[in-house]
């Protein structure tokens, strides 16, 4: 078949646009669930929310809490757990939060804003752990 290196590289890849799905998500999102939005982009089959401009902004921040808090420890954990193990299980628990969030954002806005912040501490243990993977199967003279 292919190399093992090609399949990492290519399930890296994948998994890494996984995460900037995760990341970029309530960008867009928000923009469809806040009741501010004009009503001609708006699909109106969806419930709508009236958000302040400073809920939208801890809504859109709160992300990158997370993501900043668990750098260093992602890469403590995928030196001590491997790499493989820190980043699917960041990935898999980001992706049950994405599934999580339009129940969230029905409940309270700050639910909303705590599960953008789990979801952004998932998601730092990521690259970490991606340079711990990558530094097991990429020889040093390349």
């Amino acid at each position: 078949c292919i190399p093992a290196r090609y399949a990492l590289a290519i399930t890296s890849f994948l998994g890494v646009c996984n995460v900037y799905i995760f990341k970029a998500i309530m960008s867009i999102g928000v923009l469809q669930m806040n009741n501010g939005t004009a009503a001609s982009t708006r699909n109106e089959s969806f419930p709508t929310f009236d958000w302040t401009p400073v809920q939208e902004g801890w809504i859109l921040s709160a992300y990158f809490f997370g993501y900043i808090l668990t750098q260093f420890p992602g890469g403590i954990l995928a030196q001590r757990f491997g790499g493989k193990w820190v980043f699917g299980v960041g990935v898999a628990m980001t992706a049950l939060l994405t599934v999580l969030i339009p129940l969230a954002a029905m409940r309270n806005v700050w639910l909303l804003v705590s599960v953008r912040v789990l979801q952004g501490a998932f998601e730092g243990v990521s690259f970490p752990a991606m340079h711990v993977i990558w530094s097991h199967w990429a020889p040093p003279q390349e």
